[in-house]
Formats: C-alpha cells, sequence, structure tokens
C-alpha cells in the first residue's frame, strides 16, 4: 500500500476529490484506540459487517470538523453520518482496489474510514478480466476472487 500525509491545506480538495471518486465504495468507520501503535490496513474479521456505501466526505475549515456519510448500497440519503472534530492529521492508505483514511483529532483519537471498490468483472471461466469502454486492465498485484 502507498502512504500518503495529506497537508491540511489540501483537506478540502481531497475530501471533495474522495467523495466522487470513491461514491458507492463499501465503506467502513472504525475507532482505533489510542494506545495502538501500528495500524494494518486489513479490517478487523471479527468486527460485524454492514453494507455502507460512501455517500461524501467533506471537511468544514470554519467548524474544524471532518464528516463522512454512508448510505444504503442502492443510493439514496445518507443513513449514518460520522463527524470527526478538530482534525489534527490525515494519512491515506491507498491500494489498488482499497483505500483506509486514518484521522487523528486533537485528543489523539485515530479515525480508520476503509473504502473498498469492487474488482471489475472477469470471464467466469478462463479468469481472464473483461475489456469494455473505460477499462484499464487489471491493477498490479489485484487479486481475484
Amino acid at each position: 500500500m502507498r502512504e500518503v500525509e495529506v497537508e491540511r491545506s489540501d483537506w478540502p480538495r481531497y475530501f471533495a476529490a474522495l467523495s466522487g471518486a470513491a461514491a458507492g465504495a463499501r465503506t467502513s468507520i472504525e475507532v482505533l484506540p489510542c494506545a495502538a501503535t501500528e495500524y494494518s490496513a486489513a479490517p478487523d474479521s471479527s468486527a460485524p459487517q454492514r453494507g455502507w456505501s460512501l455517500h461524501a466526505c467533506t471537511y468544514d475549515i470554519a467548524g474544524e470538523v471532518i464528516e463522512v456519510s454512508l448510505c444504503d448500497p442502492g443510493g439514496g440519503e445518507p443513513g449514518l453520518r460520522f463527524f470527526v472534530s478538530r482534525p489534527r492529521e490525515v494519512l491515506s492508505l491507498e491500494g489498488p482496489l482499497d483505500r483506509t483514511v486514518l484521522i487523528r483529532d486533537a485528543a489523539g483519537v485515530r479515525t480508520a474510514v476503509r473504502m473498498r471498490r469492487r474488482p471489475p468483472p472477469r470471464w467466469r471461466t478462463g479468469g481472464t478480466p473483461l475489456r469494455y469502454p473505460g477499462a484499464r486492465g487489471r491493477a498490479p498485484g489485484a487479486r481475484w476472487s
């Protein structure tokens, strides 16, 4: 995974771009223990899974708050809104099919927002990815189910 620290001055543009690029991606939000010194981008398999999709991510400069809105996979209005007050650091971990945004607030609490896209479709019989307009092929290192 590629790790990128997002500069504070870029947060409004970053979250606006993230909302467009990852809209509809299966998303989970996890508040991490303050004592944890290392982080794994892999989701906790023991955690209950709920089918939420990313609706939007925004950063309000005046209110100093990041909002992550999730909706049902079919779309529609947000069903869950999560807020991080007084963010101090934003780190993006980017993989071929997933992205994790780590947010640390003023109290030191870390929040992980994990987004996972579906892999491109493939033929059931040979494992060859389908070619269709706009397809960019298989991402390096991507695994097919």
